[in-house]
């Protein structure tokens, strides 16, 4: 069964709330008494039983419902019971988030971002036997020799696990000359942080917001064409060294 109107579980990875809150208030509905704290969906009218804080947006979303619907008075845990535990929203459970929170996170769109070039990509491999081609404004993972993909932690940029998540992606970008990613064009690589990465000396960070000189990567392919999903390139710096990843044996 494909719960398509959200009535059993609700993802609140959104770009904007779409529903309603609804805390206990002892009214009657369809003979029932309204006892538990729930939201309602202005799409479906449905109220879901499990609500999940999918990404940055479904975690704001999910503090809300905590603050909103106070649940932790509903559930009778005192606020200092959960002092000292680890939470996995962007505060703790009750407590209201602010601008100030949202510190070292993706943006809030990022998400959305790569769920449409996953989608994008998907379909596009379904029609080229060889692979798709990338476009400007693709997420991207880059995997290193090692097998291993590159991933970005505070500002560090590393190559640690062979995984396919947040701190793995990359938007790739590309200022000038359309769309499509060839060999020997410029571009700049934007981390989930928002920031891109940026070639200092014999050093590479994540720490800037700019697209200039050291963020500018000159990407290679051996061929000298179109770069597709799953071919070997080479990124080259503006100090004319290529990037690469250290083994540690």
């Amino acid at each position: 069964v494909l719960d398509e109107e959200c009535g059993l579980f609700k993802c609140l990875g959104e770009p904007e709330c779409s529903w309603d809150f609804e805390p206990p208030s002892g009214a009657i509905e369809g003979g029932s008494v309204i006892a538990e704290p729930r939201i309602r969906s202005r799409i479906t009218g449905q109220r879901p039983l499990v609500v999940h804080g999918c990404g940055g947006n479904g975690r704001w979303f999910l503090a809300d419902i905590y603050r909103e619907l106070d649940l932790l008075r509903h559930l009778q845990i005192d606020p200092k019971d959960l002092a000292g535990l680890k939470y996995a929203g962007l505060v703790p459970p009750g407590e209201e988030v602010r601008e100030e929170h949202w510190v070292d996170l993706a943006p809030w769109y990022f998400p959305f971002e790569h769920f449409q070039a996953i989608r994008r990509e998907a379909l596009e491999e379904a029609e080229l036997d060889t692979g798709s081609q990338i476009l400007a404004g693709d997420v991207v993972f880059l995997e290193a020799h090692t097998g291993a993909f590159l991933d970005t932690e505070e500002g560090y940029v590393f190559a640690r696990w062979r995984d396919w998540g947040l701190w793995q992606s990359f938007v790739i970008e590309k200022p000038l000359g359309g769309r499509s990613i060839q060999s020997g064009d410029t571009v700049y690589l934007r981390a989930h942080t928002g920031l891109h990465l940026a070639v200092n000396g014999v050093g590479v960070r994540v720490c800037s917001s700019e697209q200039g000189q050291c963020e500018g990567l000159v990407l290679e392919q051996p061929h000298g064409e179109d770069v597709r999903s799953g071919d070997v390139v080479f990124l080259r710096g503006h100090t004319g060294r290529y990037l690469d990843v250290e083994c540690d044996f």
